[in-house]
């Protein structure tokens, strides 16, 4: 059954590879309590002269930040994204073997958030996510941000999607979930939603999304092609 936005936590999937920020607020409750999430995502093409732009737009209280394409490793501590954003909790997993890629998790104080292990397969750039328990949702909820390669092979996204399936979803009672990020799979129409071509790993996904009731929020392109 397809999760509505109204009374449950929608999923999130962002199909972006680029600079623009998507911007969203979901409903994780029906009740009146607080009952929103807002957020930023967007693809950075590294984070290093940015900082002081993530200090800014930390500025709004949002509750999570998700930045794919960082371009950091081991040489880049996060003092140095603290200083920027001393409020946040950093979470985050760098590409290994070249510059580029990695996913970023930015969480405020109030989703009282904890690390979860990152689910990493060749050219799945690298996958931060957590598991928050907060005053906005009846039940634990995992926020995932996720950068997949475009050198990504279809037997590599296809275990990594197995991963996540077997540790996460495969469960009689599974968490909600929001995952952000960008998978460079731009051949989706998402009003219908369906593949437009039969490209494996496109319809590898929208498999993975139907079974479990995923739904896209973002069906507008977030660049010009």
């Amino acid at each position: 059954m397809e999760r509505t936005l109204s009374s449950r936590m929608v999923e999130l999937y962002q199909t972006s590879s680029n600079s623009y920020v998507t911007t969203a607020a979901v409903s994780t409750s029906s009740s009146a309590q607080r009952d929103l999430l807002t957020f930023k995502c967007f693809n950075a093409c590294s984070i290093k002269n940015k900082l002081h732009e993530l200090g800014i737009m930390a500025s709004a209280h949002l509750d999570f930040i998700a930045i794919t394409e960082m371009w950091l490793n081991d040489d880049f501590p996060n003092s140095v994204i603290s200083v920027h954003l001393p409020n946040y909790s950093i979470f985050r997993s760098d590409r290994i073997d070249r510059r580029a890629g990695g996913a970023l998790l930015l969480t405020s104080p109030s989703l009282h958030a904890e690390s979860l292990p990152n689910i990493n397969v060749t050219n799945i750039e690298r996958v931060g996510k957590i598991i928050t328990h907060n005053d906005v949702s009846e039940c634990p909820l995992i926020i995932a941000c996720v950068y997949r390669s475009p050198s990504c092979s279809f037997a590599d996204f296809k275990s990594w999607l197995n991963i996540v399936r077997q540790s996460f979803l495969s469960t009689h009672f599974p968490p909600k979930l929001i995952i952000v990020g960008d998978f460079n799979l731009p051949n989706f129409d998402w009003n219908i939603p369906c593949c437009t071509n039969l490209e494996q790993n496109h319809i590898l996904f929208l498999n993975f999304l139907n079974n479990y009731g995923l739904v896209q929020l973002n069906l507008e392109p977030t660049r010009e092609n």
